[in-house]
């Protein structure tokens, strides 16, 4: 197999992990049959995977977890970097159960039954939910950040950022209606460029300003649940290691590929953790980008930080909400037909349609309601993150080597 279709295959399997993440009905088939017989992936490949499963956008509230719990915030970052690899690597001592065990759902069917299943799904669903919801909120920070005084049609959106939260929905929505996640997979695959680059930027703003904030505390307690919170968030992709766990050539070198990936995730996350407060101090916002637009709006920095931040959920919204959306349209009955078999003219494919623009209106309404950041990222890594990624493969573990 070339390199050239080799990474085709690689692309194919990370849209197909994310649109059927829960691993249902016809979907699971073709992922299974997939895997099995069209790709495996070397030690290098997969570690260059799985380290743009790990870089997403929880990167840029790392100096925030310093502001608000000290610099002993470092020393949690490694602590739950060693937790979150333990229950990677006991994720992969599940995969090796049993060869029909491919996703995380399959874990739990093989550890409690299809109630196992539902839950893991149930879990996965409003991670993915509420990550699309962390999107459009980042968006309406950044946009409104360049372009404060937006409020069309006379200000009856609402404020400048809910406007232009309105507005990247909209612009996202068409996205949401593709059946082929190619191109979108393509731009994604660049997570890593994007986590790196980003870190470079906010190191070169900071030394153009001399680094002027070393005052941080040793610990702030007041601020340790919302740091626990955002750090957890940042080390959440359990979700994915069981693909590629299955995609590799030598799944005996999965625990190999972890322990180099949490070591050059952590290393990113705290140097970009120690860089953006070093610049910025207590006064660093839970986007840094944002921080940049304030202090040095002009700079060149501050410009291509900007700009990485605001496209990269156009690569990821559609990718995040796919799974959610077949799940609806493989239980209503009006697109069963859609997902199963092939789509049929006139209602389906208008209901289908109808679906997904309330599921991207729901996502809206909760953006709005919850216009914050560090929170929401919070909420998704200390409600989700330490169940998905810490309490769950320790209990599906110890359930599949009968206690």
């Amino acid at each position: 197999m070339g390199r050239r279709q080799e990474a085709r295959l690689w692309l194919r399997l990370i849209v197909l992990s994310l649109v059927n993440l829960p691993h249902l009905n016809s979907a699971a088939t073709f992922l299974r049959a997939f895997i099995m017989t069209q790709l495996s992936s070397g030690f290098f490949h997969s570690l260059f995977n799985s380290i743009n499963i790990m870089c997403g956008v929880g990167l840029l509230a790392t100096p925030y977890a310093i502001a608000q719990m000290g610099w002993i915030s470092l020393l949690l970052l490694i602590v739950l970097g060693c937790i979150f690899l333990y229950t990677g690597k006991l994720l992969g001592r599940c995969m090796s159960k049993a060869p029909w065990i491919l996703t995380y759902p399959d874990i739990g069917e093989y550890a409690f039954g299809r109630k196992g299943r539902v839950f893991v799904a149930i879990l996965l669903y409003a991670e993915l939910y509420l990550s699309a919801v962390e999107f459009l909120i980042m968006e309406g920070d950044n946009l409104s950040a360049l372009a404060p005084n937006f409020k069309p049609f006379g200000g009856i959106f609402g404020s400048a950022k809910q406007s232009w939260v309105l507005v990247a929905a909209a612009l996202m929505l068409p996205t949401v209606y593709l059946r082929n996640f190619s191109l979108l997979a393509y731009l994604s695959a660049a997570g890593v460029f994007t986590a790196f680059s980003l870190t470079g930027l906010v190191g070169w703003e900071g030394f153009s300003l001399g680094f002027p904030h070393t005052d941080a505390p040793i610990l702030r307690g007041r601020g340790v649940p919302l740091s626990i919170g955002l750090l957890s968030y940042i080390y959440g992709g359990h979700s994915l290691f069981p693909s590629l766990y299955t995609a590799m050539k030598n799944p005996k070198q999965y625990p190999r590929v972890l322990d180099f990936t949490f070591a050059i995730v952590c290393s990113l996350y705290a140097a970009m953790a120690v860089l953006g407060y070093l610049a910025f101090g207590d006064d660093v916002e839970s986007n840094v980008t944002l921080s940049m637009q304030h202090r040095v709006a002009h700079a060149i920095p501050t410009h291509l930080a900007t700009w990485i931040t605001i496209l990269s959920p156009f690569t990821k919204y559609a990718l995040v909400l796919a799974p959610i959306a077949s799940a609806i349209e493989e239980v209503l009955p009006a697109t069963a037909s859609t997902v199963q078999y092939k789509p049929l003219p006139g209602e389906p494919d208008e209901a289908r349609t109808l679906q997904r623009t309330a599921l991207v209106a729901s996502t809206v309404v909760i953006a709005l309601s919850l216009p914050f950041f560090a929170y929401m990222a919070a909420l998704i890594g200390g409600l989700f993150g330490l169940s998905v990624c810490v309490v769950v493969p320790a209990l599906f573990f110890l359930q599949m080597s009968n206690g």
